[in-house]
């Protein structure tokens, strides 16, 4: 489920606009969580083609004790329903962190047939990050960063399952064709250092996506079908305006209309502040 009642984190992904994961405050939005969970364990509990289930897709509770106590609450109710598929349980802080899971992996409350989900995505797959050449440093600091969020499974040895990751690729459109195809090599190389590292250790993977229009999937829709063609203009428009937080590229024309609005800004913010401070002094 992408998108919890009140929203399970702070992010944009999250579809929040309030920056505040509500979720975690409120029972009712953790009862409605529940219920639907329950419509979807009956819907699918005897299809043999769904894996198994992602109930909450990186959550992040800020007290951290809450997540694993409302897995608690969840597992068993999806179970009154569907004892067959898997639950694939996200760590905290958007899957990299595992404060008060034990009881979930250890003991008499330990919960069956679950899996821990982990997302692995590096800077290096992305514009903002630094280019990955292959360097001896980087696979150490790939591998370094995987182990660190897999540690809290491999010390409990219960299933880790890595959920996301995956690099960006560049749009020759955008970018331009030879710079695109540079960047591009630079990208498939992280992807098969990371692949190499999953295998090392013998973690299941999915990527995100596996399929989508050339930004970030192991397969995309042909450039010239129909369905690319009817909304190219849209994604043109994105392009100009960056309009999208995920893979966004440097645009001279936009900064220059936006730097403006944040210096005022700033300076607003920092006169408020500073009226705030001398008030309360």
């Amino acid at each position: 489920m992408h998108t919890l009642p009140g929203g399970q984190n702070p992010d944009w992904h999250s579809d929040n606009p309030t920056s505040h994961a509500a979720f975690w405050d409120h029972k009712d939005h953790q009862d409605r969580c529940v219920w639907l969970w329950e419509q979807i364990a009956h819907r699918y509990k005897d299809n043999p083609w769904i894996a198994g289930y992602n109930p909450i897709n990186e959550p992040c509770d800020p007290k951290h004790f809450r997540l694993p106590a409302f897995y608690a609450r969840l597992e068993p109710a999806i179970r009154a329903v569907d004892s067959k598929h898997i639950l694939w349980l996200d760590g905290n802080t958007f899957a990299m962190e595992w404060k008060f899971f034990e009881p979930l992996v250890s003991g008499p409350k330990k919960l069956p047939n679950c899996a821990y989900s982990l997302h692995d995505y590096s800077s290096m797959g992305f514009p903002s990050g630094e280019a990955f050449v292959g360097s001896e440093a980087q696979k150490a600091k790939l591998e370094k960063q995987f182990l660190r969020k897999a540690e809290f499974m491999h010390a409990h040895e219960v299933v880790a399952w890595n959920g996301e990751f995956g690099p960006v690729y560049e749009d020759p459109k955008v970018a331009g064709r030879e710079k695109a195809e540079k960047v591009n090599r630079q990208r498939y190389g992280l992807l098969g250092e990371q692949l190499a590292i999953y295998d090392k250790y013998g973690i299941s993977w999915s990527i995100w996506l596996y399929k989508d229009i050339g930004l970030q999937g192991m397969v995309y829709v042909d450039p010239g079908s129909r369905y690319l063609r009817t909304i190219e203009p849209f994604l043109d428009k994105k392009r100009v305006a960056q309009l999208d937080a995920w893979g966004t590229y440097p645009s001279k024309k936009v900064e220059d209309v936006l730097k403006p609005f944040v210096v005022s800004f700033t300076s607003i913010l920092l006169e408020l502040i500073g009226l705030l401070t001398e008030y309360r002094s």
